[in-house]
Order: C-alpha cells, then structure tokens, then sequence
C-alpha cells in the first residue's frame, strides 16, 4: 500500500521476483534504481539511464510509456576481476568498500558513468574471487534480472 493505493498487488514471491512499480521494488529490499528511459519495451527490452548507460532485461514490458527506472537487486549483481566484453549489463566499476557480514559481503561500487549501488555475494562463492582494494572491476548481471518498473 502507498498513499492508501495498492502499489501492486499478488503473492509477495511474485511481487519479488516480478516487481512492476519502484515503491513495490524498493519495499522488499531493492536498492539499485537507475532513472531513465525505456527505448525498447519488446522481448528483450533495452533500458537507457541518465547518463547513458544501456540495460537489457528480458520479457516484453507491458506499459512501456510508464517506465521510467530500472532495478537490480544487490544479490543479482556478479563481480569480475578482468573486464569483461561478455554481453550486456556488464560494467566496469571501482571498489568504494567492502563489508563483511559472517555469511555475506556487501560491496560499494561506483560505475564508470557515476552511478553507486551494491552488490551482495554469499562468502564461499565471494572467498573464491579475492577483490582488489583498489582499481576497477567489472559487475555484471543477468537481462531477467533487471526490473523495468513504474513509478513517480
């Protein structure tokens, strides 16, 4: 509920994992907003940010006037030591910090164009790949991973 409206409505799992407005995405824990534009809302839908960076996601978008941001969860992001031409929804980035929580790691990234988010990797995956201190790395995420999503 926002404002005394139903943001979206459905089985919290499915809002999870189908978010379509940002209140609803960011309620349940999404922290990566990217604002901009949708240029293409067919099967594999192509998403520009402000600063021009292109995401693609996966699956026709249903009211593609009304997108106006994107999402990734901090879960969904992979880090890569060697920069990577591998496909879209791969950047390179710098490390801003990096905080150990017993069974996770949270990581502060800044994206080439300015953009911050965050990335979480569970530890026994995350101690598999040592990350630099300093310098750049590449983050990476799936196109189903990236939520066109309404908003205000």
């Amino acid at each position: 509920m926002r404002n005394g409206r139903a943001a979206q409505t459905g089985a919290p799992e499915e809002i999870y994992q189908r978010p379509r407005a940002r209140f609803a995405f960011e309620f349940l824990g999404g922290t990566n907003i990217f604002e901009g534009r949708l240029l293409d809302g067919g099967a594999e839908p192509l998403f520009e940010t402000s600063s021009g960076l292109r995401l693609r996601g996966r699956g026709a978008v249903a009211m593609p006037g009304a997108v106006r941001y994107a999402g990734v969860r901090p879960e969904d992001i992979s880090l890569r030591l060697a920069t990577s031409a591998e496909s879209a929804n791969s950047f390179p980035a710098r490390i801003r910090s990096v905080l150990y929580r017993g069974w996770t790691r949270e990581v502060v990234l800044t994206l080439d164009r300015g953009e911050t988010i965050k990335a979480v990797e569970l530890v026994p995956r995350a101690a598999r790949s040592e990350l630099p201190s300093e310098g750049s790395i590449n983050v990476t995420w799936p196109p189903d991973a990236c939520h066109f999503l309404e908003g205000d």
